[in-house]
């Protein structure tokens, strides 16, 4: 077969012998005669023998230098492994190009110089990197700026590099911004942890498990929870606007969903909603095309994404109170306070016998910081809304998905809304939305609030509410079948197994990073 050709030519070549003048192969002559014929590095100008290649053929393929010429090549790529000829094969060591005397100099210097004033880092630096962890020796720039006469601080040297630092104060474990960008991907999109990531390095640093590079777990999450934030802050242009990290407000880090209806964005230009709710540019005639105005939210909750009760607040805090997808949590009219408005809370239904209605009044909450979290998406285009987030302390209560809502619809013509259990939650909803402040009312009149129930949910209903509540009757509301929302639940609950464990603080930054992930995919 063509496979078993393909993996002969390329043994064969991959194997081949590179003494001078022998076309044999390493398992046929065994490296020893021919390969000692070898008297000299490729580099005209060097002697010595040569004896190491770069592993993996990462930059030189399979050429070998000597010690001299191989530390040169990879004076600006530190992140390689090297592999010695010993005459039977070839070696490979964590350390072997630090053993050789490679150090990697910072600072506005060009290849190959030396700082004058140079200070060493601590000896037993480390560095992740896509390729594996390296343990290696770094030299920090000593000269005076201009400005103050004081070095370049250690962290703005390693940052200029490419690496991020653990630490502010004399770091030693740094992580390279590809690696942290690839763990990211895939932390957002295959949900793998941090564990099984700094497995897989470790299995690429040395697969044997004989020795095992140096365990910085804790400082890699560390790094990966201020690149979380930092990215999170940058992608919002937060440092490009005035009043920078402090002045950005409620939700306007969340990704926004342009393809919804919004106002001064992509409506008619004079276009006003009053409290009559009739545009001044969109006559009331069905005809018009009215329906192109109306926004389509669908909310429900998920009890995968529960948290333990895991280290607390102070000790790992939350950054960025509700300018993401998460609601704001603190001040008055935060969602910490209105948790405690619906404490005792009891939800009854006559209808249908949903998840959503056993969990209402749950008890299972031993052990549990949250039960988990529920949210409100465009039912249109599948998104999350900003500030449409929220944890849940003791199950699905109405009041408190009623927040959410409050926070995410927009003043259009028509607001329709999905919910699994909808014929109950409408009920009174407007006497839940009266104990909320005045600035989260929503400007809208009873009439002009579609409660549906998304279409596979439905049959489980009793028959009254099969046709008042239908998106199949609907007018307007096209091939909407409002079950969007389990749909990106089933994307956000592979983090379950990772995020039940975490703080608060770092539990809410990852999902944060899941669900932006989900709305730029």
């Amino acid at each position: 077969m063509w496979y078993d050709g393909f993996q002969e030519e390329y043994l064969a070549e991959t194997m081949r012998c590179e003494g001078r003048g022998s076309p044999k192969t390493y398992t046929e002559c065994r490296g020893v005669r021919c390969h000692s014929r070898r008297e000299a590095c490729p580099n005209r100008k060097c002697t010595l023998p040569p004896e190491f290649r770069c592993a993996d053929q990462a930059c030189s393929g399979m050429a070998m230098y000597c010690s001299e010429c191989i530390v040169a090549q990879h004076a600006q790529v530190p992140t390689h492994f090297i592999e010695q000829w010993n005459r039977k094969c070839f070696e490979r060591k964590r350390t072997g190009l630090r053993d050789l005397g490679l150090r990697m100099q910072l600072g506005p210097h060009r290849v190959g110089q030396v700082c004058p004033f140079k200070f060493s880092a601590a000896h037993d630096f480390v560095l992740y990197d896509v390729t594996g962890i390296h343990e290696i020796t770094v030299d920090f720039c000593g000269c005076p700026t201009q400005d103050d006469g004081l070095p370049i601080p250690r962290r703005i040297q390693l940052l200029r590099n490419c690496w991020w630092p653990a630490t502010v104060r004399e770091p030693n474990t740094c992580a390279t911004f590809g690696a942290l960008q690839l763990f990211q991907i895939l932390n957002c999109l295959g949900k793998l942890s941090a564990y099984d990531f700094l497995r897989g390095l470790e299995r690429c640093t040395n697969n044997d498990g004989l020795d095992k590079p140096p365990d910085r777990r804790k400082p890699f999450m560390h790094i990966v929870r201020q690149w979380r934030e930092i990215k999170h802050m940058k992608c919002g242009k937060r440092g490009n606007k005035v009043g920078g990290v402090k002045a950005t407000k409620q939700g306007e880090l969340a990704l926004k969903r342009r393809a919804c209806p919004h106002p001064g964005y992509n409506l008619p230009e004079g276009m006003v909603v009053s409290d009559s709710l009739i545009s001044t540019r969109v006559a009331t005639d069905t005809n018009c095309g009215r329906f192109i105005y109306f926004l389509f939210l669908a909310m429900d909750a998920n009890f995968r994404l529960s948290n333990r009760t895991v280290s607390s607040e102070i000790a790992d805090p939350i950054f960025g109170d509700g300018t993401g997808y998460f609601c704001k949590r603190e001040g008055d009219d935060g969602y910490k306070a209105h948790i405690l408005k619906h404490v005792n809370d009891k939800e009854i239904s006559n209808c249908s016998g949903f998840q959503a209605m056993f969990m209402a009044n749950t008890r299972r909450v031993k052990g549990l910081r949250t039960t988990g979290i529920g949210g409100v998406t465009c039912s249109r285009h599948n998104m999350w809304c900003a500030n449409g987030m929220g944890d849940l302390q003791n199950g699905e209560r109405y009041g408190l998905l009623t927040f959410f809502l409050s926070l995410c619809a927009l003043i259009l013509l028509v607001l329709v809304t999905s919910y699994d259990i909808a014929c109950q939650y409408a009920i009174n909803f407007f006497d839940r939305m009266s104990k909320f402040p005045e600035s989260m009312h929503l400007k809208l009149a009873p009439g002009n609030i579609w409660w549906k129930v998304p279409n596979f949910h439905l049959p489980g209903h009793k028959r009254p509410c099969h046709t008042p509540f239908s998106f199949h009757w609907m007018w307007g509301a096209g091939m909407t079948h409002g079950e969007g929302v389990e749909q990106n639940w089933s994307g956000s609950n592979w983090a379950a197994a990772s995020t039940r464990l975490m703080g608060p603080g770092s539990r809410q930054a990852t999902l944060e990073d899941v669900f932006g992930f989900h709305n730029y995919d």
